[in-house]
């Protein structure tokens, strides 16, 4: 599986649980916009700060 599979399954994940739409970003979204490889060691994704604060945190 892929980083880009791995992301797409997450974000679907989080996206029935908590009603967010994540954001792909940092290098393994650049190499998707780009379609080359900067061989991304990891997957960033971006969420509501209130998901990141507060009570929120504690339910995601």
């Amino acid at each position: 599986m892929t980083k880009f599979s791995n992301f797409l399954q997450n974000a679907e994940m989080i996206n029935e649980k908590f009603n967010i739409v994540p954001l792909l970003y940092g290098s393994l979204g650049l190499e998707v916009l780009t379609k080359s490889s900067l061989n991304a060691d990891d997957i960033d994704i971006l969420i509501p700060q209130v998901f990141i604060t507060g009570e929120k945190w504690k339910e995601f």
